[in-house]
């Protein structure tokens, strides 16, 4: 894609086989650095305290190190590129392409649904921290699970109020 490339990590469980699902993880912006933090980042964290090494799923952690947002430029298109080619690579299901993001992260969440549409099954942006530039039509094609903390005053009010949108 044009001589960009992006730096990720992956973590294959276990126990994979073929046609399992992948999880793309979209860091916030506390994460923008060293691709480093990927090897540790929350999913994968997350994903061993729940399942030990061997969870259902394949995990990929794309990391913007060199882009301050996923939402600019060419950043959306290399996200899609990387997912392309980590589902090819390891033979993921299609049907199951699942996108999340955190903070920043869940505003590359909705650039993703918007500019591909149905490729990913679902989507679960978390603390999303603005909804004012948000394709509410082209968000309502796909599963979305959104969720925000109560102490989090104006990321749970954007969601609130984006969720009410998207359900009109």
């Amino acid at each position: 894609d044009s001589g960009r490339a992006m730096d990720y990590h992956i973590y294959i469980p276990d126990n994979a086989t073929e046609n399992m699902p992948l999880i793309v993880y979209l860091h916030g912006t506390g994460a923008i650095g060293s691709p480093a933090y990927n090897e540790n980042n929350p999913a994968i964290t997350q994903a061993r305290a729940a399942y030990g090494d061997e969870f259902p799923f394949i995990l990929l952690a794309p990391s913007s190190m060199y882009n301050r947002s996923w939402n600019v430029k060419y950043v959306p298109d290399l996200v899609k590129s990387l997912v392309d080619y980590i589902a090819d690579l390891y033979n993921v299901d299609r049907d199951k392409i699942i996108i999340f993001g955190h903070s920043m992260g869940a505003i590359g969440v909705f650039r993703q649904i918007e500019l591909f549409g149905d490729f990913y099954s679902a989507a679960v942006p978390v603390s999303l921290t603005n909804v004012d530039n948000i394709n509410i039509e082209a968000s309502a094609s796909v599963p979305i699970w959104g969720f925000s903390g109560t102490e989090e005053s104006p990321h749970e009010y954007n969601m609130r109020k984006l969720f009410d949108q998207i359900n009109e």
